[in-house]
């Protein structure tokens, strides 16, 4: 009972530490991620601030990483304003706190004087007194230049009172109609600089409810061309975001052929970001369309910011279909482990080689090339020693190689590891059948039993034939 406890309490800080340790290092890149953006260090700050969403997924790193992906004074590309928005919408669905945060960073950045006046009245009415709300509302008011109009106002009181000197003069010798008129057009004259600078500060078609309306029946058609997404980049996120919503409430309802469509929209607006086919991909998988999830996965491993998930599911879909399989798309698999054999060599990564190992012997055994096969299984042995996947390649290369003991006592392994007993019964069954097949034969009491009868009625034969040859010798 003590010793049970003991496991216990050891297995609870074992927890306890590793969580304090991530919980260190999400601060620490937090803290990082927090003084670049303060500084303007974009690229920095979007390193950082990734990093440490990577470790704690929460809003406030959310908030973090759409702070730094807007940051500077050039004009954002569609890839980093497609990421912010896809970020923005991802933190409002932990609350309107980080949604109206998110929204008023956007704003700020695009000049969007709807969304700030939206996003600031939800953050004052709602959570003025938190402390990050209320230096955001601070640095969302309106710079005013008082050395600017102080400068103005000396220099417009000298030319008042000169003006006014110059004006009694000119009373004296003037009817009062004449003054009056005089007097107006002064005015107008000064109002008219201020009506044009207000005039000037203005957003232009500012309440469009939507820029570039979604066609649901064939929405990449409703696609924005370049020049349109530089032109109205704030826009341009909106129909990104409707894109998305529409695609995953279409999801949602199963409705994946709908959602693919959606998707191809958002591939097609966004088209060196891997994100939007890696999406399509899934949806056409759901929806059936194999062929065409094959095509879409190979879209995505060919862009920035493909995962290791996308090249396992492209290799799986290809395997997917029936043999036998096309050389091109044997090329493709092939391509795929070269891709991520490179990828683990160049930054060490043990994780990304195994996966990489484990599609190569996938391929050796589709292709039948059993020295292939038996190269990628030692080499994963060595990585990845003692896992299912590991035992099962390790036992098809000895029943390749017809070597019995070894697949006996890797079928004994797998029994141990609890793997199902539907494998560990035909790793047996077939470590069995590589014995002689006369002992295979005498395993089997069927076979056994049929021998013995068939020796019986031999030997019955035989004696009665003797004793018939006795008889007529006689």
């Amino acid at each position: 009972m003590f010793s049970k406890v003991k496991l216990w309490i050891v297995l609870l800080m074992a927890t306890w530490v590793t969580d304090a340790a991530a919980a260190s290092s999400a601060t620490s890149q937090g803290d990082t991620c927090k003084n670049a953006i303060r500084r303007g260090q974009r690229a920095t700050a979007i390193a950082a601030c990734k990093e440490a969403l990577r470790v704690r997924s929460a809003p406030e790193q959310m908030t973090d990483v759409v702070q730094a992906l807007l940051l500077g004074e050039a004009p954002l590309t569609p890839e980093a304003l497609y990421e912010a928005a896809v970020m923005s919408r991802s933190a409002s669905r932990w609350g309107d706190l980080w949604g109206a945060m998110t929204r008023c960073h956007l704003g700020k950045r695009l000049g969007d004087e709807h969304m700030l006046t939206t996003c600031t009245k939800t953050l004052t009415e709602k959570y003025a007194h938190l402390p990050q709300v209320s230096a955001l509302l601070q640095d969302l008011k309106p710079r005013k230049p008082w050395g600017f109009l102080v400068s103005w106002g000396v220099m417009l009181a000298c030319l008042a009172g000169t003006a006014a000197h110059a004006l009694l003069r000119w009373l004296k010798s003037h009817t009062k109609a004449t003054a009056v008129a005089a007097v107006a057009a002064i005015l107008l004259a000064s109002l008219v600089p201020s009506l044009a600078r207000a005039q000037q500060g203005t957003p232009i078609d500012i309440d469009l409810p939507n820029r570039f309306p979604i066609d649901d029946a064939n929405p990449r058609a409703s696609v924005p061309t370049p020049e349109q997404r530089e032109k109205f980049p704030l826009d341009f996120g909106y129909f990104l975001q409707e894109s998305l919503d529409r695609a995953e409430r279409a999801t949602a309802e199963k409705r994946h052929a709908d959602a693919a469509k959606y998707y191809y929209a958002v591939a097609a607006a966004v088209p060196d970001v891997a994100i939007g086919f890696t999406k399509l991909c899934d949806s056409l998988e759901k929806a059936g369309q194999i062929k065409e999830a094959i095509l879409a996965c190979k879209g995505a491993v060919a862009r920035e910011g493909a995962k290791v998930a996308d090249h396992v599911n492209l290799v799986r879909l290809i395997f997917s279909q029936p043999d036998p399989l096309e050389t091109k798309q044997l090329e493709d698999v092939a391509a795929t482990v070269a891709h991520l054999k490179a990828e683990a060599e160049k930054k060490n990564l043990v994780d990304t080689r195994i996966v990489a190992l484990d599609l190569e012997c996938d391929l050796a055994k589709r292709t039948h090339d059993n020295g292939l096969l038996a190269k990628c299984t030692e080499e994963l042995a060595k990585l990845s020693p003692g896992t299912a996947r590991t035992i099962s390649l390790q036992w098809a290369v000895a029943m390749l190689n017809n070597d019995k003991p070894a697949a006996e006592r890797l079928a004994a392994l797998a029994a141990e590891k609890n793997l199902s007993a539907e494998v560990v019964s035909k790793m047996k069954e077939g470590a069995q059948s590589l014995k002689p097949a006369w002992r295979r034969a005498f395993s089997d009491w069927r076979i056994l039993l049929t021998a013995v009868f068939v020796v019986f009625a031999a030997g019955l034969v035989a004696l009665r034939k003797r004793t018939w040859f006795r008889q007529r010798m006689a």
